[in-house]
Formats: structure tokens, sequence, C-alpha cells
């Protein structure tokens, strides 16, 4: 059996999300699927840190803003293991400059860590492409230049769905008569998820749109919540959020930056017709028939028109995806 480790500088969270006994979509899930280990980089022995790392198969890293150089210090470890080294892309594209240029890593210090892994795999086709671009047009230069390079491909590998969330499905006809929005603290749209969703009829009068915040982390959703949605929560924890997918009728997952989307997937385990945008990596291979252009603004109107009126197809799309 291939032995995992998840190692990071930082990450006090992960180990809640990585044990807990159900979980959604996300990178915690990694340990899960190998039934591996979880380490934070100070618990190893500073004496032996290769040799901690060498009873290992795979040794992962996140590629956060604070681990963005630790691939760099474990291949230093490692040199030339059997271990595998590999790393993957967290942030999307859009917020990648604050969050990995903002804490003082340049290009070239990313693409240092890629190089130094053994395998780099990215969430969604923007980050994919992304990854793949800078590592070529590193490996271009330096070989115009006359130096050393090193190309490597960038497969897309989105992080693994807990699939036991399928078991909390409630059955369609036993839900709320509630379309819920995830609110997506990268991008903070606000308005246009409002005018997407108000007013649109169902048979006792209007569909109420609820807002929440994602599972993940405090959002502030500022002081116009009350204005544009009949209801909302500016941060729910895992146990909420399940419970309040579970028992909405119809989704909504607007995203106006690229995204693997999470929501977008727990909402397909637990079948739950969910509109995207096409920057929904799994809006776009989970609900294909839902998905518009986040500029289709009527597009994307139309479809939750029809998740609420056209039963047949509400249960073919859920069963479907």
């Amino acid at each position: 059996m291939t032995k995992y480790l998840f190692l990071t500088k930082g990450g006090s969270w992960f180990p809640g999300w990585a044990t807990r006994e159900l979980t959604g979509a996300g990178m915690w899930n990694w340990v899960r699927a190998f039934k591996g280990d979880y380490k934070l980089l100070r618990t190893l022995d500073p004496s032996n840190i290769q040799g901690e790392l060498e009873k290992y198969d795979i040794v992962h890293v996140n590629l956060s803003g604070d681990d963005t150089a630790l691939p760099g210090l474990l291949r230093n470890k490692l040199g030339r293991s059997s271990t595998k080294l590999i790393c993957n892309m967290d942030y999307n594209i859009e917020n990648f400059q604050r969050h990995v240029l903002g804490a003082g890593y340049t290009i070239h210090d990313l693409v240092s860590s890629f190089l130094s892994s053994d395998l780099v795999f990215a969430q969604e086709p923007f980050q994919q492409s992304f990854v793949q671009y800078i590592i070529d047009e590193d490996a271009a230069l330096a070989e115009a230049a006359g130096k050393p390079s090193k190309r490597m491909n960038v497969p897309l590998i989105p992080h693994p769905i807990n699939m036991d969330l399928k078991k909390k499905a409630v059955p369609s006809d036993q839900r709320l008569e509630i379309l819920l929005i995830d609110f997506h603290r990268y991008d903070n749209q606000l308005l246009v998820p409002s005018l997407l969703t108000r007013a649109l009829p169902i048979i006792n009068g209007l569909a109420p749109n609820v807002i929440i915040g994602g599972y993940t982390g405090e959002v502030n959703i500022f002081g116009i919540k009350d204005k544009l949605f009949d209801g909302a929560m500016d941060y729910t924890d895992w146990g909420q959020f399940v419970y309040l997918l579970m028992n909405s009728c119809w989704g909504l997952s607007y995203y106006s930056i690229h995204s693997h989307d999470r929501f977008a997937a727990e909402a397909a385990c637990l079948k739950v017709p969910t509109v995207t945008t096409r920057n929904s990596y799994y809006g776009t291979v989970l609900w294909p028939d839902l998905c518009k252009e986040m500029t289709d603004l009527k597009g994307l109107r139309e479809s939750l028109k029809r998740i609420i009126t056209d039963d047949k197809f509400y249960e073919e799309t859920a069963e479907k995806a």
C-alpha cells in the first residue's frame, strides 16, 4: 500500500478536515484517500528530516503562500530519493498575486518549487494552463541564454470528493423551496447573484434566495446583504453548510474567477441541481446543461427557471450529476 504524507509549515486547521467522519470536496481528502498521515514541518526531527520523509512513498505539499518555498527545502533534504515529492497549486489564479506574490515570493521562486517536485498538478483548466505556461516560459528563457533547463507536464487532477456525502441526500419532495447561493470569498460577488435569483416564481409564490458564507473560513458580506437577499449567513460551519444544502431545492454558484468549485461538486453528491458559470470546473463537468458564461446573465436566469419549473429535467439533471 502506498504510504502518503501531507506536509505543511502551518495549516493548524487541516487535521479536523482530514479526520472528521464526513467531509466534502477538497485537498484534505488526499489523506483520507491514501489512509495517510498529516504532519507539520516543525514536528519532524531536524537531525533526520530525510529519514522521516523516506518513510513515505509520496510527500505532498499544497503551494499556499506559507508553503511556496517548501518543495525546494524538501528536495535539498531528499536528494535523489525514491520518495516522490508532489505539489499542487492552491489559489485560483486571479488571487495568486495577492497570496503568493503578496507573501514576498517571485514567479522564479514558484517555478523553482515546481521544478523541485517530481509532479505538479492543477485542479482546474485555467490553473493548469497558467502553471504549464510559466514552466515552459522559464525553460525557454533558460535555453535562449544557453543555460540548463527543465520541462515537465502539468496534469489536471482535481482534489478528491468524499462520496459518502451522497448518503445525506434528501428526497427532492422533502426539501425546502429555497434557492441556496454560495458566497465566494475570493471574488465577493453579491449584486449579480442577487439579480439572477430575485423574484423567481414557484407554485406558492416566489423562491426565497438565501446566500451563505463559505465553510472554509469566515467571510464578510459587507453591509448590503439584507437589501439583496431574503436570507444571509455570513459564516457557516461544515455541519450547517451540509444541512442547508441538502435541504434546499436549487443552488447557484456564480464564479467570476476560475475555480474547481467545491459547492458544485457537493451539490451534485446531494442531488441539488446547481447553476454555475463556465469558470466553475465542476460546473462544466457535472452540470453542463445548466452551465453558462459568466456574462450570459439571461442564460443563467433561464437555467434557474428551468430547474424550478421542469420537474422531469430537475430529476434527470440531478441524477446525471
